[in-house]
């Protein structure tokens, strides 16, 4: 079965990386050119000192790219991150932050991430029949407006979302 919808080809190797938008399904084979990745360097203010702390890296708007570090540093360097932009979500005991950064290939982006106390909304999302539903869940605040850039839901219909304090709604 044929796919309708173009690819994006994410391609990393020795530090380098590259990317191709819009690949046809079943087209000639792709090309893709490798650039020297970029690099991060966070600083995180609020973190106790010695606290085990999980830092969370997102490419978006896309969502190709994901990782997952554990510091117990207030600094952290990531190397070969892709370039463009990425939300980070960072998470210490009770308290949370989260910041966008836009990298370039080649070079190092800099970010300060602010913990402050903070909430965890944890569900489950399922259908009538009580079978889990996979998805994308995210928080908007009392106004309506999106305060993350959501989560997506795991095979078990489960989610986790951070937050400060307030009311919030979810967004499915």
């Amino acid at each position: 079965e044929r796919l309708a919808k173009p690819l994006w080809v994410l391609a990393s190797r020795g530090g380098r990386s590259g990317e191709v938008r819009g690949v046809t399904p079943g087209s000639s084979p792709v090309t893709v050119r490798l650039a020297p990745a970029a690099s991060l360097w966070v600083k995180l203010v609020g973190a106790a000192p010695g606290q085990r702390t999980q830092v969370t890296l997102v490419a978006i708007p896309s969502f190709s790219w994901e990782d997952r570090l554990v510091t117990t540093s207030s600094e952290l360097q990531v190397d070969a991150v892709p370039a463009g932009r990425l939300h980070l979500t960072v998470r210490s005991g009770a308290r949370s932050g989260q910041a966008e950064v836009v990298t370039r290939s080649g070079e190092q982006a800099r970010v300060t991430v602010k913990l402050e106390e903070s909430g965890v909304v944890r569900g489950r999302l399922v259908d009538a029949a009580g079978k889990p539903v996979p998805g994308w869940v995210t928080l908007l605040n009392a106004e309506g407006e999106e305060t993350s850039e959501g989560i997506a839901v795991d095979d078990t219909g489960r989610f986790e979302l951070s937050c400060s304090a307030g009311a919030y709604q979810l967004k499915v």
